[in-house]
């Protein structure tokens, strides 16, 4: 199974016996038969426990505890969503050879529901101009608002409007649905990426287009921080460079094949004299500009480093290319 790694199946092996996990197994492998879309995780391993729990508390005749009334409204159900879980609640009474509590089945759809097997209807909700919800909102607002957080601009970046509309979307109903999502990552999250994981946090918890949005866990603002910490990398491994040397030749070659070999992401548009900076920045639009000669460039962010792109340089550069560093 591509989605369960080999510790988990340890733990896994643990709780519950060999043959309720291969069961599972073909249930989910069955949905995402039916669905004609794979699961992704974390909430194909979520979905996969709490089948497992569900059938132990079965075998164990413990009911699940409902505080309030978490069925969907009437006509709002999913029809290929609702399928799916009649399917399933048949296959684990056929295999329990038990009648499934209503209630329980509602559990299951929920789950479902929640666990963005929906993508492709949400994109073609995207795609519709005349369509605005309230998913789309918090997402421009979220984006502008960590982007203000870390001094960076990713409001062009379509990919990350799209990834985190995505994962808005299910996580909408999870919040509704009062169904939690664990993330075995949290922790690394918090502290590789503090600074982003900070600004998401903030940003939603500031926002009132969700008001429920404010009391979500660390779980879910740690997935959110992913989706803004790749598209940072992504914005920081594109920088546009100009070289300026003193004349132009000579230590500018040096200084070039240092670049390519330490940012090799990084595409440098021109190798310019002094004299010719201001010509070079109207003319190429580089995002950077290194130079191993005092300058002054008001335009755009410039960074004095020797020819040879020290240790120190280095090191100043992926200290300012960092989540709120200032480039």
């Amino acid at each position: 199974n591509l989605h369960i790694n080999r510790e988990t199946y340890h733990v896994l092996f643990q709780e519950f016996s060999q043959e309720d996990i291969h069961f599972v197994e073909g249930i989910m492998e069955e949905l995402e038969e039916n669905l004609h879309e794979e699961i992704r995780d974390p909430y194909y391993i979520n979905i996969f426990t709490h089948l497992l729990i569900l059938m132990k508390r079965i075998n164990c005749d413990q009911e699940i505890e409902w505080t309030e009334e978490r069925n969907a409204p009437a006509g709002e159900e999913n029809g290929v969503v609702a399928q799916a879980a009649d399917r399933i609640v048949r296959r684990l009474e056929d295999y329990l050879r038990v009648r499934m509590p209503a209630k329980e089945r509602e559990y299951i759809y929920q789950y479902l529901v929640s666990s963005r097997i929906e993508d492709q209807e949400v994109i073609r909700l995207m795609g519709d101009k005349k369509s605005s919800p309230r998913e789309t909102e918090f997402v421009q607002l979220l984006v502008r608002r960590v982007s203000e957080a870390l001094g960076i601009s990713l409001e062009e970046d379509e990919n990350l409007r799209t990834s985190l509309y995505l994962h808005i979307h299910p996580m909408a109903k999870r919040v509704r649905y009062k169904l939690s999502v664990h993330n075995p990552l949290l922790q690394d999250i918090r502290k590789e990426f503090s600074e982003v994981f900070e600004a998401v946090s903030a940003a939603v918890k500031e926002q009132k287009i969700f008001p429920a949005f404010a009391a979500i866990s660390d779980d879910e603002i740690a997935y959110i921080a992913v989706y803004f910490q790749a598209a940072f990398e992504k914005y920081a491994a594109r920088k546009r460079v100009l070289l300026v040397c003193s004349s132009g030749v000579g230590t500018s070659h040096l200084l070039g094949a240092r670049v390519k070999r330490i940012f090799p992401d990084w595409e440098i548009v021109d190798i310019v004299s002094a004299a010719r900076v201001d010509e070079a920045i109207q003319r190429c639009q580089p995002m950077l500009v290194l130079t191993t000669v005092h300058i002054e460039v008001q335009q755009v962010p410039t960074i004095l480093v020797s020819a040879v792109l020290s240790k120190y340089d280095i090191a100043k550069l992926k200290s300012l290319f960092s989540p709120g560093g200032g480039v």
